[in-house]
């Protein structure tokens, strides 16, 4: 059980849709695997240009976003499927939070 997650520098400023990586390379900011539910140590940092979280799910799981996300609330978290790999643009100060579905 685990998620995985990078954070890069994107151009794209635009609406993405979900599952499509943005991220430059080179432009990775921080990568960070939680082998156990939590929030990731890392967020997203205060920079110029805009950034993309990418997650990779190794379970079924409810993902949240935030400051200080909590993917316990129902109405503030997503269902990220194992085997997944999705990507969301994020805010400066974004942390991922992540529980077992």
């Amino acid at each position: 059980m685990s998620l995985h997650v990078t954070c890069g520098r994107t151009s794209y400023t635009a609406l993405a849709p979900q599952g499509v990586n943005l991220e430059l390379v080179p432009g990775l900011d921080w990568s960070e695997t939680l082998a156990t539910a939590g929030v990731t140590a890392n967020s997203v940092p205060d920079a110029q240009a805009p950034r993309v979280l990418t997650l990779v799910a190794r379970v079924d799981m409810f993902v949240a976003f935030g400051t200080a996300p909590d993917a316990t609330v129902t109405t503030s978290r997503r269902l990220l499927l194992s085997g997944h790999r999705v990507s969301y643009l994020a805010t400066p100060g974004t942390k991922v939070a992540w529980i077992a579905a």
